[in-house]
């Protein structure tokens, strides 16, 4: 019973939540999915480990598939190769076991969920999060190619597309 109510409050949470806070909850369940892989891949549970680690890629996949890039433009642009860097790596770290791409993508989400904290909570303006991100020079520190979204415009053709623009 008690499994069931907190079931119905998570959802009457979910579907009452404002698009910023649902953005909020998505980078906190890949998070925490992140965190489950690693403990799993200590324990040598490969089925778990490989489990939660589907499930950050499928979180990030929809990070990339709600973006506005119309209304986001460069920034999109960017989030979005971000987030197709952040997969290749959770690729590599489902077939090597590589616990050290699993820590990089982690601390590209705990930096973009921070920022977001920012500007959903209206501290900051979306400019102010682009220069953040320039300053930070992410592009020196990981090679991000940035390569045609078709694959993934295609798949969130009927998505409802989640706008930052401001």
């Amino acid at each position: 019973m008690y499994s069931l109510n907190v079931k119905n409050y998570k959802k009457v949470e979910i579907e009452s939540a404002s698009q910023g806070k649902l953005l909020l909850r998505l980078f906190e369940g890949a998070l925490e999915f992140l965190d489950l892989a690693k403990e799993y891949l200590r324990e040598n549970d490969d089925a778990n480990y490989k489990h939660y680690l589907g499930r950050a890629q499928a979180i990030i996949t929809e990070l990339m598939a709600t973006l506005n890039m119309d209304a986001g433009g460069e920034i999109a642009r960017n989030l979005f190769s971000l987030y197709e860097f952040m997969l290749r790596q959770l690729i590599e770290a489902y077939r090597d076991k590589n616990i050290e791409n699993i820590n990089g993508v982690r601390y590209l989400l705990s930096g973009l969920k921070e920022s977001w904290e920012i500007i959903i909570n209206g501290k900051a303006k979306s400019e102010d999060f682009a220069q953040a991100i320039e300053d930070d020079n992410v592009e020196n520190r990981i090679n991000i190619s940035a390569r045609p979204a078709n694959a993934y415009a295609q798949q969130s053709a009927g998505m409802k597309k989640i706008d930052f623009s401001g």
